[in-house]
């Protein structure tokens, strides 16, 4: 299998979460959320609760 296919078969959420994980592990100051957007979110990475706040902006409306 491909890594595209992979990834094709990977739900986004689950993606999202473990690329964020990474970013706090490496004590980065950005969500992943902050780099979708490409903005600085109103959530501090400091609040670990990360999965709700992922799940809330998947379910958001996107901005045209």
């Amino acid at each position: 299998m491909k890594n595209r296919q992979k990834l094709l078969k990977t739900n986004e959420y689950d993606v999202l979460l473990q690329m964020n994980k990474y970013l706090v592990n490496q004590h980065v100051d950005l969500c992943i959320i902050d780099l979708l957007e490409n903005k600085t979110t109103d959530c501090s990475v400091n609040v670990k609760d990360c999965e709700n706040c992922i799940s809330q902006w998947l379910n958001k409306e996107a901005d045209k």
